[in-house]
């Protein structure tokens, strides 16, 4: 039966939590400190291993952990996310899966076109993921995605900030006529199609595209290389991801299949002759 103990008295210190098949799990490492929650990993006497969710303080934001939970159960299951309320102690934990991989902030790069496609595609394709099951992030960012090398495999976190296809979003991304551009630039990550004024009457619905993602790709990859020399071809789809007009952007499927065209002319043919010589015996 699935259970969290707080430790008393002091509630930053965790206790236990107790899964649906019985396996006790005690907090492990801080793995990190977001804008909102603190995360730590949960470890079970089998080794296996989560992940738990905290706010970083007793007022959090409601909507925003109701969100990260809702794209955690639409993208990695509703069995492997749980929530408990503690509503009398103005706190919550939220057990997700441990995912594996770093931060793209924490990756090193590098100026070798093929990696840099390598990982645009794992992008696209988990973004493409998300997608299919409805969601769209919006506040895609280098923060928010892992990279594990082993299985060359990009894996989405966070969420707080992720909607529903086609659905409104008015609360998140609203500010006074004279500090909405100063927002754009502070936030540039964001698609400038998430911004309205407040103040003037009920605020118009921003509805969640997959445009919305797109724009945030292009802007993070190219944040990402600011010190590495980007592929032309690549510079110039991040281009076009980040144009002001959502329906000049490319979709997800054509920007993959932009990379693969790309990928494909940078590698050495099989059928040239100077690549024969060099695998011959």
């Amino acid at each position: 039966m699935k259970k969290y103990t707080l430790a008393k008295p002091n509630l930053s210190d965790e206790s236990e939590y107790e899964s649906d098949d019985g396996e006790r799990y005690t907090p492990e490492t801080v793995l990190g400190t977001g804008t909102h929650s603190v995360v730590r990993s949960l470890g079970s006497r089998s080794r296996r291993l989560k992940a738990v969710l905290q706010p970083r303080i007793s007022k959090y934001d409601h909507s925003e952990i109701a969100r990260k939970r809702a794209f955690f159960q639409g993208l990695y299951g509703e069995t492997n996310v749980r929530f408990f309320d503690f509503k009398k102690k103005s706190t919550y934990r939220l057990i997700v899966p441990l995912l594996p991989g770093v931060p793209y902030s924490k990756l090193k790069l590098s100026s070798d076109p093929l990696e840099q496609i390598n990982l645009m595609l794992r992008t696209v394709e988990a973004i493409e993921e998300s997608h299919s099951k409805g969601i769209i992030l919006v506040d895609f960012k280098e923060n928010n995605i892992l990279y594990h090398r082993e299985e060359n495999k990009s894996y989405l976190i966070d969420g707080g900030s992720a909607a529903t296809i086609q659905n409104p979003f008015i609360d998140a991304f609203g500010y006074p006529a004279d500090e909405i551009e100063s927002a754009k630039k502070m936030f540039s990550h964001l698609a400038p199609e998430c911004f309205y004024i407040k103040g003037n009457g009920p605020p118009i619905p921003i509805r969640a595209q997959p445009s919305m993602d797109v724009y945030s790709l292009g802007n993070t990859i190219v944040y990402l290389y600011k010190k590495y020399k980007l592929n032309p071809t690549i510079l110039d789809l991040c281009a076009r991801c980040q144009h002001a007009n959502p329906e000049e952007r490319p979709t997800m499927a054509e920007l993959k299949e932009a990379l693969l065209q790309l990928e494909k002319s940078l590698k050495p043919s099989t059928n040239d002759p100077e690549t024969q010589q060099l695998r011959s015996p």
